[in-house]
């Protein structure tokens, strides 16, 4: 069973010196669902130990505590962050503490974002089909960018951006069934669809001046047979 210690862990204690312990995080710079951070131990010490500052991580699939220490498996020790986070690892020379050293973990982004369109207003006639267009707009968690596409086309269309009220408007319609998707997609890779539709029918019946004149000449020339 792997030994464990509950020392506390304050910042303003780490040794700045990092020349003994160094970290690789897999990377570092860009957005990911979660990230990888090996720990590189100097060996000829007596004691290797790491833990969580704060954040979420794993070793093993084992979560792991903040605030913990944790005793290395090897000089070389792989935690695996799932929200961004701090990590510090230390070694001790006998019963004294030789150097301890922290890394920052950023652009971990597990989230997966919201997608929703909404129909609102318009006017709803016989049969479920829409008179008046109701106002059809897209509704996400995540800002404007690539990562949104909105439209009548199932194609994804990097084109499309959010305003500042957070919503995206759309206007195009045809008479019919109408059908709309959403996708969105945050910088680590998080995906979301949404879709909606509705059936329109704005065209209003005429009846031409000929067929008014014509119904008139019918009712002038044969009286109703049911009235005489």
């Amino acid at each position: 069973m792997t030994s464990q210690s509950t020392l506390p862990i304050k910042l303003n204690d780490i040794d700045k010196d990092k020349d003994n312990i160094w970290f690789e995080v897999s990377d570092p710079s860009i957005w990911k669902t979660n990230k990888n951070v090996k720990i590189f131990y100097p060996g000829n010490y007596t004691r290797y130990e790491f833990s969580i500052i704060d954040g979420t991580a794993t070793r093993n699939g084992q979560e792991l505590t903040p605030g913990t220490w944790y005793i290395a498996s090897s000089l070389q020790e792989t935690v695996n962050f799932t929200t961004e986070g701090t990590i510090a690892a230390r070694i001790y020379d006998g019963t004294n503490l030789s150097s301890i050293a922290n890394q920052t973990i950023t652009y971990v982004d597990p989230t997966k974002p919201t997608c929703e369109i909404l129909l609102t207003g318009g006017t709803l006639g016989t049969n479920g089909y829409y008179t008046v267009i109701p106002k059809v707009q897209l509704k996400t968690s995540i800002a404007g960018g690539s990562g949104i596409s909105f439209g009548q086309s199932t194609e994804y269309d990097n084109s499309v951006t959010k305003n500042n009220s957070g919503l995206i408007n759309i206007t195009s319609f045809s008479e019919g069934n109408n059908a709309y998707y959403g996708f969105v997609k945050t910088g680590a890779g998080n995906t979301s669809t949404c879709t909606a539709s509705f059936k329109a029918d704005t065209f209003k019946p005429v009846v031409a001046e000929a067929d008014i004149n014509e119904a008139i000449v019918y009712l002038t020339l044969y009286p109703n047979p049911l009235t005489n």
